[in-house]
């Protein structure tokens, strides 16, 4: 499934050439082990001489290193040199192994800085697809990036990081392209990477030049970031003359018309990508955004439910049913949908869950949650604060809490509710709020 912010290239086929037996098996050694170290001295066989021969001993001597378990280990000789090309990867594939290796250490040093400079960025998904890359997890690392890239989509990092996981499952145009975002996002490590582990020649090297004309997509998306709804409609458009099959064309002149408020050209844009690609949960909820801001309601909830039964932790769909179930004044809906939100990081709905809390009587929680909304740096709660909030002292915070290990111990919330409980409450007993 393609994103938004995907810039895509294609890449033709290339053929085996006559290669030596050494090298086949140094590609061999490679597949398996992720592109990373160096294979074993071959020691070839009577009557194995070929390429092929090479590629197949290399496999299973690589299999036998602490690095082997890939999807690439799938691969035959044939495969790897429509991938890569027989010969002339092997040591371009050594060399972006380590390169992922050292872009790892890199990634977490700025990670931490990036937490330490973004306090309201939420890195869970992030920080979750960064540990399950180091333990190999790359399938479930992509997974966790794809959540957070939903919620940050500006956040070069991700989609550098995105890139990596795709690498070291072997596929390496998906994992340059997504690369190419966070170079074209301004970001110096993702740019460092793209040209020395090789991205920007297997690019140049490989593109087809008959297939797709990316240009005015391309285009469009530059002017999208740039803020340039209008001339970036303009791009889009001759990109979808051109290419009416492709569901992201008309993803991205939907979401150029909504940043203009043309709600009503988004929804029949989001309509003409749900049809080429209906199972994206993304367009469901995108749509659903614009139907919000056509206050057409119960068709806007309706997209957010087909949107949450593809992907259950979407915290966007989640909040925007929250703020319907308000609207609609069915607060106890609206409390489920503002907490699921905030378990799944969108938002974090803080100040319209105190309300919901407000309006069930429930003032103590309604105080709790402010005071974490103000905590975040959404002034707008003081008021709030200052009016209803008075009684909300330490020794109550005490008494609310421990009210909830009480529960807790009798199972009748969870140890994941009271230490989210716990946490909005420990500021205002520790005189912080």
């Amino acid at each position: 499934m393609k994103k938004l912010l995907l810039v895509l290239v294609l890449f033709a086929t290339t053929t085996i050439y006559a290669q030596s037996y050494n090298q086949g098996f140094r590609d061999g050694w490679l597949n398996v082990n992720n592109g990373i170290g160096a294979p074993s001295v071959p020691v070839p066989k009577i009557g194995r001489t070929t390429y092929k021969d090479g590629f197949a001993d290399g496999a299973a001597a690589g299999a036998k290193a602490g690095n082997s378990g890939s999807n690439r280990s799938n691969m035959k000789a044939d495969d790897w040199a429509k991938v890569y090309g027989a010969g002339n990867y092997s040591d371009q594939s050594n060399k972006i192994g380590n390169s992922v290796n050292n872009a790892i250490n890199e990634n977490r040093q700025r990670r931490q800085s990036s937490n330490n400079n973004s306090s309201r960025i939420n890195y869970a998904y992030y920080n979750s697809g960064r540990d399950k890359h180091d333990f190999k997890d790359y399938e479930g690392a992509i997974k966790d990036y794809n959540i957070f890239i939903n919620q940050y989509p500006n956040f070069p990092a991700a989609f550098y990081d995105r890139g990596l996981s795709y690498i070291m499952l072997g596929n390496m145009d998906k994992g340059c392209s997504e690369i190419k975002i966070a170079v074209d996002m301004g970001d110096s490590i993702a740019k460092e990477f793209y040209e020395s582990a090789g991205c920007s020649e297997f690019t140049n090297s490989k593109r087809s030049s008959s297939e797709v004309d990316y240009t005015y997509y391309n285009r469009a998306l530059e002017k999208f970031n740039g803020n340039k709804y209008t001339a970036g409609i303009k791009d889009i458009s001759i990109y979808i003359n051109q290419y009416p099959n492709d569901s992201d064309g008309w993803n991205l002149r939907g979401v150029l018309k909504h940043s203009t408020k043309d709600y009503d050209g988004a929804v029949k844009d989001y309509d003409k990508a749900i049809k080429l690609e209906p199972k994206n949960f993304e367009l469901y909820s995108s749509r659903g955004q614009s139907k919000y801001f056509l206050k057409t309601f119960n068709e806007s909830f309706s997209d957010f439910n087909i949107s949450l039964k593809l992907n259950p932790e979407n915290g966007k769909a989640w909040c925007y049913k929250g703020f319907i179930n308000e609207i609609k004044k069915d607060y106890k809906g609206a409390l489920i949908d503002y907490t699921k939100a905030i378990e799944f990081n969108y938002l974090t709905p803080y100040g319209p869950r105190g309300d919901i809390k407000a309006k069930l009587k429930d003032m103590d929680g309604a105080c709790a949650d402010w005071n974490e909304a103000l905590s975040k740096g959404n002034e707008a709660y003081q008021e709030k604060i200052d009016e209803n909030c008075s009684g909300m002292t330490k020794e109550k915070a005490i008494a609310k809490l421990k009210e909830l290990k009480e529960l807790l111990e009798l199972e009748v919330i969870t140890q994941k509710d009271y230490d989210k409980e716990k946490a909005i409450l420990t500021p205002i007993i520790l005189g912080k709020n």
